[in-house]
């Protein structure tokens, strides 16, 4: 009769091996995944079937100044305007960004 004995470095080195791959390809997973874009509002009001929020004006991730953006959304039928604040020679006005059927909006978004 023959007995095997088996290697307990050998057996070590493998579990490491594999999760050593393991690590690698969760912590690869993790930095190739897009960013999600941070929203922080200012104020959030809702009454009836409108909502209205404020947030900082954003350009590329970066807040802009003291600029404001304004959310108007007419939950009823699907409309949001956005608004953003603006100081044009020391006089601050209130400008309509974009807004539309909300449906329309996603649509647009994703082509």
């Amino acid at each position: 009769m023959t007995t095997t004995t088996t290697n307990p470095n050998r057996t070590t080195d493998r579990v490491l091996a594999a999760t050593a791959m393991l690590l690698a390809i969760v912590l690869g997973l993790l930095f190739l995944r897009t960013t999600e874009p941070i929203v922080e509002a200012g104020v959030v009001v809702s009454a009836d079937s409108f909502t209205v929020m404020t947030a900082a004006a954003r350009t590329g991730g970066q807040t802009t100044s003291d600029e404001d953006v304004l959310y108007i959304m007419d939950n009823h039928h699907g409309i949001l305007l956005i608004y953003q604040t603006r100081n044009q020679a020391n006089a601050d006005r209130i400008e309509l960004v974009d807004g539309g059927f909300v449906a329309d909006l996603f649509d647009t978004a994703r082509k």
